[in-house]
């Protein structure tokens, strides 16, 4: 208890200069929404990063989090390994050496003993965050499709519908039983656009947490971390595994879209593309019995992703 006081002491206090004020406008396509409503949700960041990102390119992104995003984090959890598993054991700065790199106020720098590749993002905020309704955002240290409202529209979306996983990038599979092998389907389900709130989604399988992705902190609480329970060697891509442990929650996941971008292809009645395919499984560099192994284990896990005529 006294350590998370602490903590909140610790991600509450704000520097001397002045920080964006949130505010609903500025975010294209919001509703107005009570702000006090917004704020009762306690926001935290937590990310990792690889020695050669330390410090100038995860530096480029904290400050984008603290100085530029229309809503400001209350805390960011920086989770760092002492060792790097891969690139040859390669050594991460000092504590010390990461204090002075890091100084924002609202950065905690929080040490990680084994180093868990990707899934290392979240351990900060599940071992330290104790409210279950923490909302818990994740990203890359160099997201790609970055913008100033990003976290508020995270943010927006988790508060009008708090029972879901909400992404940036997302995307449907399709996973055939024989070889193992995943394959992409784009648009598996209907776009949605809620015209009275402003917002518009689609369901998807899979998060992709390189743009962001918002978590509340109870699903954490009943995660399975080690795939080599079902076939030695196992391993999934972080986002496939968490995906899955969403699933097995039945916690579903939604991809945001631009809701002014949506109405508009509505009017003009685009067509979206259905049913691209694209191999991806390179990127698990794991067995494909792997797959097979925890797809068989789990037959009410992702029931319509499975493509029943695969020959």
């Amino acid at each position: 208890m006294l350590i998370q006081i602490i903590l909140n002491v610790i991600c509450s206090y704000k520097p001397s200069i002045e920080l964006p004020t949130w505010s609903v406008t500025a975010l294209p396509n919001s509703t107005e929404l009570e702000s006090n409503d917004i704020q009762r949700d306690r926001v935290v960041m937590s990310m990792t990063a690889v020695p050669s990102e330390i410090p100038e390119a995860l530096n480029k992104t904290i400050n984008n989090l603290l100085y530029e995003q229309s809503l400001v984090v209350d805390c960011i959890y920086l989770n760092i390994p002492y060792i790097q598993l891969r690139n040859k054991n390669a050594l991460y700065p000092s504590t010390e050496e990461l204090r002075v790199m890091f100084p924002q106020n609202g950065v905690i720098i929080h040490r990680i003993l084994a180093d868990a590749g990707p899934t290392t993002r979240y351990l900060g905020a599940i071992e330290l965050e104790s409210d279950p309704e923490t909302l818990v955002i994740t990203m890359d240290m160099d997201p790609w499709n970055f913008h100033n409202f990003t976290i508020q529209q995270l943010v927006e979306y988790a508060h009008f519908d708090r029972n879901s996983v909400w992404t940036v990038w997302g995307e449907n599979m399709v996973w055939n039983p024989l070889t193992g092998y995943w394959a992409v389907d784009y648009w598996r389900y209907p776009r949605v656009i809620d015209d009275t709130f402003q917002k518009s989604w689609n369901t998807v399988e899979i998060l992709r947490a390189v743009n962001g992705v918002a978590f509340r902190r109870k699903w954490f609480d009943d995660l399975w971390f080690n795939a080599t329970d079902y076939h030695i060697g196992c391993f999934w891509t972080d986002d496939h595994w968490f995906s899955f442990n969403m699933e097995r929650q039945g916690i579903g996941i939604k991809l945001i879209h631009d809701y002014e971008q949506s109405v508009k292809e509505r009017e003009e009645k685009n067509q979206r593309r259905l049913g691209t395919l694209t191999q991806v499984n390179n990127e698990l560099n794991s067995d494909s019995q792997c797959t097979i192994n925890i797809m068989k284990r789990h037959r009410d896990i992702w029931v319509n992703v499975r493509d029943e005529h695969a020959e």
